[in-house]
């Protein structure tokens, strides 16, 4: 009885010591991982509201109370399915019924709806050669609302639904924002 009770001890033993060594060495796997993974987090910077953007090229915060920036790619499908809210957006600033400055933000040069955008419709402010990631845009389209300041006040990421894009011309318009 002894012998067979040192042997269950022995075996238990073992298996504790096998699965200490098993966690030890996942640990050991999935802390450097963890850890790159946090750096590549860290160095893909994204805008938040609150956060101070970059100034665009040739463009000041300063120059209005609030600015929309469009941060568009030419040849981009979802900012080509965007252009009727951003000729909505156009024809509202031009009738001084939108509380802010729209302007474009495009990587390349010109024009990055080119033929797309309605000939009779008012053209947007376009700032060219601006990179993206740069001011913290991954993704296209995105919206940033910024303010005077340079703080950004609010982000839509996406193509917007028409609820969204209405709620968007409402906060626009608010005076308190």
């Amino acid at each position: 009885m002894n012998d067979q009770s040192g042997k269950n001890r022995l075996r238990t033993a073992g298996y504790v010591l096998l699965c200490i060594c098993s966690i030890t060495a996942s640990l050991a796997l999935l802390i450097p991982a963890k850890a790159r993974r946090r750096v590549l987090e860290i160095n893909k910077a994204h805008v938040y509201k609150g956060m101070l953007i970059a100034e665009l090229k040739g463009y000041s915060w300063s120059s209005a109370n609030r600015s929309v920036v469009l941060a568009v790619k030419a040849g981009c499908p979802y900012c080509e399915s965007s252009i009727p809210f951003y000729v909505r957006l156009a024809e509202l600033e031009r009738n001084h019924s939108l509380k802010a400055h729209v302007v474009v933000a495009c990587p390349g040069f010109g024009d990055p709806f080119g033929s797309l955008w309605p000939s009779a419709q008012p053209r947007l402010q376009t700032v060219s050669h601006t990179e993206l990631a740069d001011l913290g845009i991954p993704v296209t389209p995105t919206i940033v609302v910024v303010s005077s300041h340079g703080g950004i006040l609010d982000i839509w990421e996406g193509i917007l639904s028409t609820k969204d894009e209405d709620e968007l011309v409402r906060y626009l318009n608010q005076e308190d924002r």
